[in-house]
């Protein structure tokens, strides 16, 4: 929705409580296999995320299924967000392969990454924000150019679901 308002704010259109399968893509079969979605029914609502507590469980114990492949982009559950980070590293280490997408070398990169991709400051990319619960849209300008391999976080997230589903 425009604003009436010159130089006003745009409103976007809210995507939380839209279906899961319509916002992420799931199937039916793989919606009702969200870990924690019973226990914590507003994972049901759009919310992408499992509790902390499921996900560390469930790395521990493969129930309801292992979880084989980890893409953490830019998260540092050693070190942010993991309350019992020597359980979170070991949980962690049942899973095959990680990748991890960064700004910089997270402890969470340096101890799991198997693979490491460096994503572009946001002084080094162009793009759109829609988030924090505002409800109102910004431009993401470039001031300088990438350095080293870098790339922008939603371009390396853009190239790999290409190669995923072409």
């Amino acid at each position: 929705k425009l604003s009436k308002t010159p130089g006003g704010v745009y409103t976007p259109a809210p995507t939380l409580g839209q279906h899961n399968r319509e916002v992420f893509g799931l199937t039916p079969e793989q919606e009702a296999k969200r870990i924690g979605q019973e226990a914590h029914p507003l994972i049901k609502m759009g919310f992408q995320e499992c509790v902390t507590d499921d996900y560390i469980r469930c790395l521990e114990t493969g129930e309801p299924y292992p979880i084989k492949v980890a893409w953490m982009q830019t998260t540092n559950p050693l070190a942010c967000t993991g309350v019992d980070a020597k359980r979170t590293l070991a949980a962690h280490m049942n899973i095959d392969t990680i990748v991890c997408v960064d700004l910089f070398m997270t402890p969470t990169a340096m101890a799991l990454a198997d693979y490491f991709l460096p994503a572009c400051t946001y002084a080094e990319r162009n793009g759109l924000r829609i988030g924090d619960g505002a409800q109102r849209a910004e431009t993401i300008n470039k001031a300088i150019e990438p350095l080293g391999e870098s790339r922008s976080d939603m371009q390396i997230t853009l190239d790999i679901g290409k190669r995923i589903s072409p």
